[in-house]
């Protein structure tokens, strides 16, 4: 389809229909070899709506998606043109902006949150980011640390 030059809804939808992914083990991964279809799209800058559009759709996915292997055992994502690169590494950071360092491991825990430290790449720098579970416990720090200037 890329080929014969085929309009981004077809090549989208051809995506969509071959990006089968299988969840057998906790990784997931792709059946068959139509990731390399996936790949061939991302190395073009012209594909940046349909890497989005695909993107969104397998969102649970996205890091399958950008660290699948081509036949040389290279990472999709350091295959990317500069600009689809700037759409996955979008998608696998939190809120698209702030890169969790450990995901799995929370820097504190309590019973009413969770704090992560990470880097926020929009104003780059290191942050902490902090989860909370009880809406009340939230509505009291967010005033406090406005009231206090914190």
């Amino acid at each position: 389809a890329m080929k014969c030059g085929s309009d981004h809804e077809i090549i989208f939808q051809l995506l969509i229909k071959y990006l089968q992914i299988e969840l057998n083990d906790l990784n997931g991964r792709f059946a068959g070899t139509h990731k390399f279809a996936w790949i061939s799209v991302i190395q073009l800058d012209d594909y940046v709506d349909i890497v989005e559009r695909v993107l969104e759709f397998y969102y649970n996915e996205v890091n399958q998606l950008a660290f699948t292997k081509d036949s040389f055992g290279r990472a999709a994502i350091n295959l990317a043109s500069v600009k689809n690169h700037t759409v996955i590494t979008s998608q696998l950071y939190f809120m698209k902006r702030f890169e969790i360092s450990d995901p799995d491991v929370p820097h504190h825990k309590s019973s009413t949150s969770l704090v992560f430290i990470g880097f926020d790449h929009e104003h780059n720098n290191k942050v902490a980011i902090k989860l909370m579970s009880n809406y009340d416990s939230y509505y009291r720090e967010l005033t406090a640390r406005q009231n206090y200037l914190l």
